[in-house]
C-alpha cells in the first residue's frame, strides 16, 4: 500500500511539474522568394500546429516581409503580432531568447522549439557545422544556434531546433544528446511538402519523434526528399539510406550535380550492396522472431518484392538521369572558346560568355547610353549571335534545359527520382524501427512532449 501510495505521490508530482512547464515556439520563414502575392511556404506556415488555440504552446512569428497575402496569413495566424524575417530579427530573437534563460524566464523542464521554413543553402565549407537559410535581406547562418543550444542544456532547457529548408539535414549537426533537430531534407535539396506533413504532425499529445516518423509517412508528404531525425535510430537509417537520397536530385540541383560532375549510386555499388546485406540480416532476425511458417514466407515475399522495388527505381532514375547528362555533354562540347575581333583588339571567350556579353549590351542599348566602344562590341556579339555555330550550340543548350526542367510524367526525371522516394520511404521505415528498438542512447525527440 505505502509503495502505491509512493508512486501516485511520483506520478502526481510529475504530472503537476509537465503541467506547469513553458513551451515556447518560434517560428522563422518565407524569406528569399521573388516578388509575388504569396511564398511558397504559406502552406507550411498555416500547417504549424503550435499556432492553433488549445495547443499549450506560447509562439512568437517572424514570418516573410512584403508579400501581401502571405502578411495576411500571418497577421490573421498571429493576432497581428507577426514581424518580418529579417536577419536583424533573427539575430535579435536569438539574443532574447538567451538572456530569458539566463534570466530564469525560462528555466529547468521548459521546452524551447525553433523551427525555420525558408530557402536554404547547401553547407559550406570548415568550420560552418550547418548550413545558411535566407531571410528577406540577407543570409542567416544556422551555426548561430549553437551558442543558444550549449546554453539551453547547461541550464535544463529542453531545445528543438526544426529546419524545413533545402539542404537541411546538415542542421543535424547541431543536435546532441539532450537537443533534438529535424530537417525536412538530406544534403539534398528538399521540398516543402515534407515540412508541411512534419508541422501538421505536431500535434498536442506527441512527441517529435513520432510528428517527424508519421509526417515523413503522412499521405501528401511523398516528394523527391528525405527528411531526418537526429535520434540514434535516425543517424543510422539515415547513414545507411544516404545513398539513395543522393539519387533524387532534379531540376537545379541536378545541374549543379551534373556541372560539377557529382555522381549518384547504382545499384551495383559498395553503398547498395552494404545496405542490402544489412537488410537482409536486419529481416533475418525479425522475421525468425515474430514469425513461423508460412508467415516468414509471406515477409520474405514482402522484403523481396521492397528491394526489387527500390532496384527498379534506381535503375530508371540513373537511365533518365544518364540521358540528361549526354544532353549536357552535347552543349559543352560545342560550347567552344574563341575570340572575336573588336577593331584593334579582341574579346576572348566561351559561346556562353559571349551570349551574356550580348544580352547585357542589348539592355545597355534600350537605355540610349552606349558609348562607342560598347556599340562596336555589341555589333561583334549580334554578328556572332547570328552565326550557325552559336545556333548549334544555343539549340543543343536549351534541348539540356528542357530536359531539366521536364516534370512530365513519362519522361520527366521528377517523376523517376519519386519512385526512388517511395523504395526509401518503405527500406528507411524498417531500418529506424530495427535500430530503435536496438539503441540505448538518450532521445531527446521522444521526449521533447508536444
Amino acid at each position: 500500500m505505502l509503495i502505491k501510495s509512493l508512486a501516485l505521490v511520483v506520478f502526481v508530482t510529475s504530472v503537476s511539474m509537465s503541467a506547469h512547464a513553458k513551451k515556447v515556439a518560434v517560428f522563422f520563414g518565407g524569406g528569399g522568394e521573388p516578388s509575388t502575392p504569396g511564398t511558397i511556404f504559406d502552406e507550411t506556415y498555416m500547417a504549424f500546429q503550435p499556432f492553433n488555440a488549445g495547443s499549450g504552446w506560447s509562439t512568437k512569428s517572424y514570418f516573410n516581409g512584403g508579400h501581401p497575402t502571405s502578411e495576411r496569413i500571418a497577421d490573421a495566424m498571429t493576432g497581428g503580432k507577426n514581424k518580418p524575417m529579417t536577419a536583424a530579427n533573427m539575430n535579435a530573437e536569438i539574443a532574447q531568447l538567451k538572456d530569458s534563460i539566463l534570466n530564469g524566464t525560462l528555466k529547468s523542464g521548459d521546452q524551447l522549439m525553433i523551427t525555420v521554413a525558408t530557402h536554404g543553402l547547401r553547407k559550406g565549407g570548415t568550420p560552418q557545422r550547418s548550413h545558411s537559410v535566407t531571410t528577406t535581406d540577407q543570409d542567416f547562418n544556422m551555426d548561430k544556434l549553437l551558442e543558444l543550444r550549449n546554453l539551453a542544456e547547461s541550464k535544463g532547457v529542453k531545445l528543438a531546433i526544426l529546419d524545413f529548408s533545402c539542404h537541411s539535414g546538415a542542421t543535424l549537426n547541431l543536435a546532441s544528446d539532450k537537443t533534438c533537430v529535424i530537417s525536412a531534407a538530406s544534403d539534398n535539396v528538399g521540398y516543402n511538402n515534407g515540412g508541411e506533413m512534419i508541422a501538421k504532425s505536431l500535434a498536442k499529445g506527441t512527441n517529435l519523434e513520432k510528428a517527424f516518423l508519421k509526417g515523413r509517412n503522412r499521405d501528401g508528404s511523398l516528394s523527391p526528399g528525405a527528411p531526418q531525425i537526429s535520434t540514434d535510430a535516425g543517424k543510422q537509417a539515415y547513414a545507411a539510406t544516404k545513398f539513395i537520397s543522393d539519387s533524387m536530385s532534379t531540376g537545379t540541383a541536378l545541374d549543379h550535380d551534373l556541372r560539377n560532375n557529382v555522381s549518384c549510386a547504382t545499384t551495383s555499388s559498395p553503398s547498395y550492396k552494404r545496405l542490402m546485406r544489412d537488410f537482409n540480416a536486419i529481416d533475418r532476425e525479425t522475421g525468425l522472431m515474430h514469425y513461423a511458417g508460412v508467415g516468414l514466407g509471406i515477409r520474405q515475399a514482402k522484403l523481396e518484392y521492397e528491394k526489387a522495388q527500390l532496384d527498379k527505381a534506381l535503375k530508371e532514375y540513373l537511365q533518365a538521369r544518364n540521358e540528361i547528362a549526354r544532353k549536357l555533354i552535347k552543349a559543352n562540347n560545342s560550347n567552344n572558346e574563341k575570340c572575336l575581333a573588336v577593331t584593334n583588339y579582341q574579346l576572348c571567350g566561351r559561346f556562353e560568355n559571349f551570349e551574356a556579353g550580348f544580352l547585357a549590351l542589348r539592355q545597355l542599348e534600350a537605355t540610349g547610353r552606349m558609348d562607342a566602344k560598347s556599340k562596336a562590341e555589341y555589333e561583334v556579339y549580334k554578328k556572332f549571335i547570328n552565326s550557325q555555330e552559336y545556333r548549334a550550340w544555343s539549340q543543343s543548350n536549351e534541348e539540356y534545359e528542357r530536359a531539366v526542367a521536364d516534370t512530365s510524367r513519362d519522361r520527366g526525371l521528377y517523376w523517376k527520382a519519386n519512385a526512388v522516394a517511395q523504395a526509401e520511404r518503405d527500406i528507411y521505415n524498417k531500418l529506424y524501427d530495427h535500430y530503435s528498438d536496438k539503441s540505448k542512447k538518450p532521445n531527446p525527440c521522444r521526449s521533447f512532449q508536444l
